[in-house]
């Protein structure tokens, strides 16, 4: 599955109120390509660090990154399956 590097512009606003365009780059997979992030989804989920919910037909999963942290980072060191 290859991912390639993706463009978005957007509006962005500072703290002063000044706003300009900018433009972000990330890494995107192809369109109707499935992730699964389980099994470790199922651990965040059960410990209220994420959740998943359905807006129309858009699937999802809102994570919170700080709080995730120590269940990746114990992954990356000692399991280093479920990602």
């Amino acid at each position: 599955m290859k991912k390639f590097q993706k463009d978005f512009n957007a509006l962005f606003t500072d703290k002063n109120g000044s706003t300009e365009n900018r433009i972000y780059s990330m890494f995107v997979r192809k369109n109707n390509i499935k992730t699964n992030v389980n099994p470790i989804g199922e651990i965040l989920e059960k410990r209220n660090i994420s959740r998943y919910f359905k807006v129309g037909n858009i699937e999802i999963r809102l994570i919170d990154l700080f709080s995730s942290y120590d269940v990746i980072a114990e992954d990356i060191k000692i399991v280093m399956h479920r990602i």
